[in-house]
């Protein structure tokens, strides 16, 4: 992995994290990377919605199905660095 594939995926990290703090009331000290989207609450329309966001703010598209409940945020954010399409 390169450095700057690191930092954009540390970029999703922090718009995942931001989306969830500020519009779905999750605790920043529950908003780690480890932690388990089913975990904080997050469903699949909420996802849904999510990725949108991040399909505006990174110019990407996020195909349906890359984030799931099951991911951790890290895992979420490898999967759209992986799956995004610009």
């Amino acid at each position: 992995m390169t450095e700057s594939t690191a930092v954009h995926v540390d970029e999703i990290q922090n718009h995942i994290v931001d989306q969830l703090v500020t519009k779905y009331q999750v605790a920043e000290s529950d908003a780690v990377p480890s932690a388990v989207l089913d975990d904080l609450d997050i469903d699949s329309m909420t996802l849904m919605e999510i990725a949108l966001a991040i399909e505006k703010r990174f110019s990407l598209s996020v195909p349906d199905g890359v984030l799931e409940p099951a991911q951790t945020i890290d895992a979420a954010a490898r999967a759209v660095l992986t799956h995004g399409q610009q």
